[in-house]
């Protein structure tokens, strides 16, 4: 079982952890203060037994070796940095109080900090931070992409629309982002090349970090978004089924070996970070089955109304209703390369960060990052 840190707004985030066995000792308060013997893990790099971690002013204030500190409430437990979702959809603010469970589950599975990709409605981020800023419910830290920025057609209600790829349309995009608070500018549909250049200058000028979707139309490698979703543009244009977000997400029959090495090639040479998201299609294998699916146990975990209209095949949204021979054709090898692109670019050096998109088809906030 996992908890939050002690204190949200340290430089550190972490969490304590009663190991394999949820059998083990009790959980510990969020009030500690003094010296502790634990062990610490730092993912990657060491593990450190019968660690003393130093707490003061609820705040880490320093990890030594020394091992003559007295038995605690802590002994056998962990200490680990707080995990981060890099990808994920909070729900909109309403009545039935869907942040507060969305924030309580996060903290439950240990993620400390979440990154809202892209705030649906411009409701959802407002709702997470007035119940910090107000001490009103625990939430994790959110860094924000504020509204969508696209061009043409907008696929949801906060969005900025670009007229052009003029200096002057991309400042204003970015100053109405900055101006939600958001800390990165989410790129999304219907933006051509010229139009990613500008708003990279905007960026720039504003201070913003840049993430999005490649759109469709335009390859990875001509895109060059400084940190790409879901491996949108590897697959060429040319090779996809249909210009929906399902196709381009799956259609990987064309991608080969070469064009993974492009895509590498590619990502070094402009310093692209990826978040791969490999979990949304992994979860779309669960249309195999829903009705077994929808049984899961961290599935009582979900408002009913997810299960019984969102995500259902019949009921639900139109990317919801996925053939079965869609799925054994496109998606399950779909999966397979993605994680071997994911591998290639692993070993390259290249930047990969961790997110759920949760709020897609059955995923409840915590689980399974990819």
């Amino acid at each position: 079982m996992i908890i939050s840190g002690c204190d949200s707004k340290s430089v550190l985030q972490w969490v304590f952890s009663t190991g394999l066995d949820c059998s083990g000792p009790a959980l510990p308060g969020c009030s500690a203060e003094g010296r502790f013997q634990i062990t610490v893990i730092n993912p990657m790099h060491d593990r450190r037994a019968r660690a003393t971690l130093d707490i003061s002013s609820g705040a880490i204030a320093g990890i030594s070796d020394t091992h003559s500190v007295p038995p605690s409430e802590f002994a056998g437990c962990f200490a680990m940095p707080g995990l981060v979702d890099m990808h994920v959809h909070l729900p909109a603010d309403n009545a039935l109080k869907l942040t507060q469970g969305a924030a309580l589950l996060y903290l439950l599975h240990g993620v400390t900090s979440i990154r809202e990709a892209g705030d649906l409605d411009g409701t959802a981020v407002a709702a997470a931070r007035r119940l910090s800023s107000k001490a009103a419910h625990p939430v994790p830290r959110v860094f924000s992409c504020g509204p969508f920025v696209g061009a043409g057609k907008a696929t949801f209600k906060n969005t900025i629309l670009l007229e052009d790829a003029s200096p002057a349309a991309a400042d204003a995009a970015a100053c109405r982002v900055k101006a939600d608070g958001a800390s990165f500018m989410k790129f999304y549909e219907g933006l051509t090349e010229p139009m990613i250049r500008s708003l990279e200058q905007a960026c720039a000028k504003h201070g913003l970090k840049m993430m999005g979707h490649v759109p469709a139309g335009i390859t990875y490698e001509d895109a060059r978004i400084s940190e790409v979703q879901h491996f949108f543009g590897v697959p060429e244009p040319r090779t996809l089924e249909r210009d929906t977000l399902v196709n381009r997400s799956c259609d990987w029959h064309a991608v080969d070996e070469r064009r993974m090495d492009r895509i590498v090639e590619a990502t070094l040479e402009h310093g692209i970070a990826n978040t791969p998201t490999i979990v949304t299609n992994q979860k779309m294998l669960c249309y195999r089955d829903f009705e077994a699916a929808r049984r899961q146990s961290d599935m009582s975990k979900v408002p009913p109304f997810y299960l019984d209209v969102i995500w259902h095949p019949e009921h639900g949204r139109f990317n919801n209703r996925l053939p079965r021979d869609y799925l054994e054709r496109q998606v399950v090898p779909a999966i397979a390369k993605k994680q071997r692109l994911t591998r290639k670019l692993f070993d390259a050096g290249a930047q990969l960060y961790l997110g759920t998109d949760c709020r897609t088809t059955l995923r409840h906030p915590g689980r399974q990052p990819a």
